[in-house]
C-alpha cells in the first residue's frame, strides 16, 4: 500500500513530518473498510517511519477495525529501494502469513512491478494492491515470483459507494 495523500499546506519541519490531507484521511480509511470488508487485512504492517505513512495506517485499520495487527514502524523503509524491500521481506518468519507494506513512491510501484514480472504499474496515492508470491519461504522472495490478485483505489471505491 502507498501512503494516502499528503498535506503539502501544512506546517512541518521537513518531508519525513509532512501529515495527511483530509482527503488524504478519507481515503485511507476508506482502503482500511474495503481490506476488512473482503476479509484481507494483513497478519503483519511493515510501515515507513514517515508522520503521512503512520497516519494512513491508523486511519486505516481504525475504519477496518483491524488496529490488532502487528505493525513494525521502520526507519528503513523511508527513501528506500524496491531491492531493500524485498531484503527486509526475506527476513520474515514463515508464521506470518500476508504481510502489507506500506511505504512511498516510486518504490511501491518498483516493488510491485518487480514481483509480478518487470511490469508497468502505477500506485497512486492510498491505493492497495494483492500480490500473491509463489514461493515455500519469505527468504525465497525474487523477481517475478508474484501474481496481481487485485489493484484498488479510493477513487475507484467511492465510485462504487456512490
Amino acid at each position: 500500500m502507498r501512503h494516502a495523500k499528503s498535506d503539502w499546506d501544512a506546517s512541518y519541519d521537513g518531508d519525513h513530518e509532512r501529515p495527511l490531507s483530509k482527503r488524504g484521511i478519507k481515503a485511507a480509511r476508506r482502503i482500511g473498510k474495503f481490506l476488512s470488508g473482503i476479509g484481507e487485512t494483513p497478519s503483519l504492517v511493515l510501515c515507513s517511519s514517515a508522520v503521512r505513512t503512520r497516519e494512513t495506517l491508523q486511519n486505516a485499520s481504525v475504519e477496518g477495525e483491524w488496529s490488532d495487527v502487528p505493525v513494525s514502524i521502520e526507519n528503513d523503509l523511508y527513501l528506500t529501494s524496491r531491492e531493500n524491500v524485498m531484503e527486509r521481506l526475506r527476513t520474515l518468519s514463515n508464521d506470518v502469513d500476508s504481510v502489507m507494506v506500506l511505504g512511498h513512491e516510486p518504490t511501491t510501484s518498483a516493488l510491485a512491478g518487480i514481483l509480478i514480472g518487470n511490469a508497468s504499474v502505477r500506485v497512486p496515492t492510498a491505493a492497495c494492491l494483492r500480490i500473491d508470491l509463489y514461493v515455500e519461504d519469505w527468504v525465497d522472495i525474487r523477481p517475478q515470483c508474484g501474481v496481481l490478485e487485485w489493484h484498488v483505489t479510493p477513487k475507484i471505491l467511492k465510485r462504487q459507494t456512490s
